[in-house]
């Protein structure tokens, strides 16, 4: 799995759900906390997704605006 550092959209599907539908969320913001999730918490987050059937999904940019009061 490679993302393409610098290109951001909010949500980017990681792993695809399995049959139960369910899937691991998380959240890193920026490139401070998207690198080091990819390089050191990825390969067992999809192992444990692997093995109980869930896909996982990331959020790598803010959900709201930041200049939306």
């Amino acid at each position: 799995m490679e993302l393409i550092l610098g290109l951001r959209c909010v949500l980017k599907v990681l792993i695809q759900p399995g049959e139960s539908g369910n899937v691991l969320a998380t959240i890193a913001i920026g490139d401070a906390y998207l690198e080091p999730f990819m390089e050191y918490a990825f390969h067992t987050w999809e192992m444990y997704c692997k093995r109980h059937d869930l896909g996982l999904i990331l959020f790598d940019d803010h959900l709201v605006d930041q200049a939306h009061p």
